[in-house]
């Protein structure tokens, strides 16, 4: 959780995409960004079985917030989690030894790196 400048706290998610493309490493960043103030004004429809259906409202329920809100809060942190885990890629050969030469260039310094990497996991910052 984060708080702009402006005083409003936000779920800010990053997902990074790394492809070797022959002779460079194409490096994609996505963000995504919960406002939970945000006024929802998009529309998801759903299918559930009754049992689903009060499974979700007694949950929410006892959690003290309406349908709407738990659907989205469970839907959120899944999809946060999902984009944290996305770990794996695949190299043919050719890749691979690219890949393990810029590996075993030696490091540089990454301010912005090293305080990532300070920060808490994606998925335990909404504990």
């Amino acid at each position: 959780m984060f708080t702009a400048e402006s005083g409003v706290q936000f779920t800010a998610n990053l997902a990074l995409r790394v492809e070797y493309t022959g002779s460079a490493i194409k490096v994609e960043v996505t963000v995504a960004i919960s406002i939970p103030e945000q006024q929802r004004d998009r529309r998801f429809q759903l299918r559930a079985t009754a049992s689903e259906e009060e499974l979700i409202k007694v949950a929410a329920d006892r959690q003290g917030v309406n349908v709407t809100e738990f659907i989205m809060r469970s839907a959120c942190e899944r999809a946060e989690q999902a984009l944290a885990d996305q770990t794996r890629f695949v190299l043919d050969d050719k890749q691979w030894k690219a890949f393990m030469t810029e590996l075993d260039r030696p490091a540089k310094n990454k301010p912005r790196l090293r305080q990532l990497f300070q920060e808490k996991h994606i998925a335990k910052r909404r504990s």
